[in-house]
């Protein structure tokens, strides 16, 4: 079964002069955390504020998410989501998948299919919608009769899922 493992929160950077997303500061982030970005899997662009985490567009890319991620499209995006937002900040998670086994194309897509469920339920404007159905995967921290859920998974978790 693959297994998958989720990396954040990122803060993206932005402009000082103006509310839109550094391009350049965006790029850099990537090269930075590039574990994050260098495999294949499901990201999660959300905003952080003092009310809580709202999530704002889901997606996946089957290669690597730098390949997708850093391109005008999702600038776009992301200055679309500060329009929506009088306050906070913007934020990147991602969900990869671990170890060296075969790239699980199904698995990804099942991910992206929760995960869009997951966001919609707390976010209705949600910027992507997407068809939606069952898994056959687990993510690292969330295995069914695990004692201890890890910190990174909770606030995760409290990002994507719970409702304001």
């Amino acid at each position: 079964m693959p297994k998958f493992i989720i990396s954040g929160p990122m803060d993206i950077p932005l402009q000082q002069t103006k509310r839109v997303v550094d391009v350049v500061g965006f790029r850099e982030l990537i090269r930075e955390e590039h574990e994050a970005f260098d495999k294949a899997g499901c990201y999660v662009f959300s905003t952080k504020s003092s009310r809580g985490s709202t999530p704002w567009y889901v997606d996946k890319h089957l290669v690597r998410i730098s390949m997708h991620i850093a391109g005008k499209k999702h600038t776009d995006i992301l200055n679309a989501i500060l329009k929506r937002i009088e306050r906070g900040r913007l934020q990147v998670w991602t969900i990869t998948q671990h170890g060296r086994g075969p790239r699980s194309k199904v698995s990804i897509e099942e991910i992206k299919a929760s995960l869009t469920q997951m966001a919609l339920r707390k976010n209705p404007e949600l910027l992507n919608l997407d068809p939606t159905e069952g898994s056959k995967w687990v993510i690292d921290g969330l295995q069914p009769g695990r004692k201890r859920m890890p910190e990174k998974v909770k606030t995760f978790l409290t990002t994507i899922a719970r409702r304001q």
